[in-house]
This record gives structure tokens, sequence and C-alpha cells, in this order.
């Protein structure tokens, strides 16, 4: 053949990131040393390419307290969520991505070029609970009334104490919650997450009860706290 043959080879390199996963407890707590938690990964929309047809990728892993487990090699674009499977006796506290606190127990985000995505979960021995706050505005028959002329958001104060005697104190981080208008809804809600359910761990008669305190405001915007209310 006069035509010489060329054979061109193309290599295309793809942009790979991390993702890391640490398993912490609070400062001070020693009840989870030891423990080993499960973790479900499930990795979809693989670098970013939106794919359809393609399945997820569904990865396990289990990292101790204290320790982290990091996941190398992973596509740039991709999107993860993490899970932790449920563990006796332990109570998830909070979760952080980036050191950022995600609402709720689920993290999930998209990984970036020579980067790691850091997740955090803390989980306490301490039993935990979650209160949904909802806000109603009735007239004096009891009908519910329409949000036109209501503020878009209520502020309220989480308070406890132990039983059903002592002063009431306010909770820390919810010394002043705002309940938010949806008009999606036509409710004011808030979720607070992770709160104590007894004082005293190894105590059960010790149980905390809580209350909500509304605060009203004046012309001048400032919130007043009434302490008869709850």
């Amino acid at each position: 053949d006069q035509f010489t043959k060329l054979r061109v080879k193309f290599i295309n390199t793809v942009k790979v990131g991390s993702l890391s996963i640490t398993k912490l407890q609070p400062d001070g707590e020693t009840y989870l040393d030891g423990k080993t938690f499960d973790f479900t990964i499930v990795f979809d929309n693989i670098g970013g390419l939106g794919l359809g047809g393609v399945k997820p990728v569904v990865k396990h892993v289990q990292v101790g307290v204290g320790k982290t487990v990091k996941l190398d090699g992973i596509p740039v674009g991709t999107h993860f969520t993490i899970t932790e499977d449920p563990h006796e006796g332990a109570f998830l506290k909070g979760a952080k991505l980036n050191d950022s606190a995600v609402n709720g127990s689920v993290v999930e985000g998209t990984i970036a070029a020579d980067s790691i995505a850091k997740a955090e979960f803390t989980n306490t021995a301490r039993e935990l609970f979650d209160i949904t706050l909802d806000k109603q505005w009735q007239d004096a028959n009891g009908h519910k009334l329409a949000h036109t002329g209501l503020p878009d958001s209520v502020w309220v104060q989480l308070q406890r104490r132990v039983g059903n005697d002592g002063d009431w104190q306010a909770v820390k981080d919810y010394n002043e919650v705002e309940l938010h208008y949806s008009a999606q809804t036509d409710t004011w809600t808030a979720t607070i997450t992770a709160l104590d359910k007894y004082a005293d761990q190894a105590d059960k008669t010790k149980q905390y009860t809580y209350r909500v305190v509304e605060y009203s405001v004046d012309k001048n915007g400032n919130k007043i706290l009434d302490n008869g209310s709850g």
C-alpha cells in the first residue's frame, strides 16, 4: 500500500476526588469507645455525566468511633448520599459535610476535583428525640385564621426542667427559635432535633419535661418573652 497507515491512540484521564467519613462522639463522652458503625453510600450521576440507565453504585463501609475511612478515585461530578445504619444503644446527634451542619441525618454532595468531601457523624449513647413546633392561629370560635395580616415569622424559646418540679431553663442553642411561614403548607413550623430525653442517662427517673414559650414583638422589633405562657 502506497499510503502509510497510522494508528492514533487517545488516552483520556478522568479527574477524580475523594470522600471521607469520620465517626465521632461528643467531647467528654466515652460510652461508645471501641464501637464500630455501618454506613451505606450510594453513588449516582457517576462522573457528572447524567447517563440514563446507569445504575447507582452502592458501597458499605464500617467506621470505628474516633476513626476516619477515606475513599479515593471517585470521578469528579459524582453525586453521593451517605446514611448511617441503625446502631443499638446509640443515637445520632448531628452530621456535617465539610464542617457545615446538615439538616437531618443524611449527608449528600458532589465530588470535586483534587479535594476531599469530608462527612462527619456524631453519635451519643444518650437517648435523644425530636420536637416539631407548629404555631396555630385561631379566632375566638376556634376557626383557623388566614395568613393575611399575620406575621411571616414567630419567635419562641424552648425550655425544660427535670420532671414536673424546679425552674424552667432555656435549652442551650434554642433561646430564640424562628418558626417560618410556609405558603405551600400554610403553616408556621420548625423542627428541633437531637434533644436529650433524660437529665441523667443512667437514671431514667430524671426525665426532662419540655415546653415552648412564645415571644411577643413590640413596635420597635424588640422580642419580649412571655414566661407565663407555654
